[in-house]
């Protein structure tokens, strides 16, 4: 029989992990200011440009020739709508809460505790005059309905904006009892 020797294991030895080394902040203010500036830079640079050569007459000519067709073809944005009167978004707004002022709870409704709300349809012109009024939907309950088309039947509401003018605009009625 051989004889048995003892292996020898050898130390092995596992490293730590080191920290890494931590960088200095780099600072980006300068650079967004940097960046910043060069736009400025660069239309003051034009602006100087165009201003010290003058474009040949004819081309002048040409675009104020072209300017107005530009102006009426362009479509409508939002400045110009509320310069010729209100944007859609705030027209519902006003005319939501006119409906709110303007809108009476039945008393004998309110006395059978009726709750509902209508929605009538109605032709609104330029100046806010309302031409025709009508019940899309019924609450269920007569007297509501009857009230929702007494509230706009040859009333003004906030004048519109141009593309609402002269449509049919259909408006929700609530007649809730706190």
């Amino acid at each position: 029989m051989p004889d048995v020797a003892e292996a020898v294991t050898p130390e092995v030895v596992i490293p730590l992990p080191q920290p890494k080394p931590v960088d200095a902040p780099v600072e980006t203010k300068p650079k967004k200011q940097a960046k910043a500036k060069e736009p400025v830079e660069k239309a003051k640079k034009l602006a100087k440009e165009e201003k010290a050569t003058p474009p040949p007459k004819t081309a002048a000519a040409a675009s104020v020739a072209a300017k107005p067709a530009a102006r009426s073809a362009a479509p409508k944005s939002a400045k110009a709508i509320s310069r010729s009167g209100v944007s859609s978004s705030k027209w519902n707004s006003q005319l939501h809460a006119w409906i709110r002022r303007h809108t009476r709870y039945p008393r004998a409704a309110k006395a059978r505790r009726e709750e509902g709300s209508p929605r009538v349809t109605f032709t609104v012109d330029g100046s806010g005059r309302v031409l025709s009024a009508r019940l899309a939907r019924s609450s269920g309950y007569p007297d509501l309905d009857r009230a929702a088309l007494d509230a706009l039947q040859g009333a003004k509401v906030p004048a519109p904006p141009p593309e609402k003018a002269g449509t049919s605009v259909a408006a929700p009625f609530t007649f809730k009892l706190d």
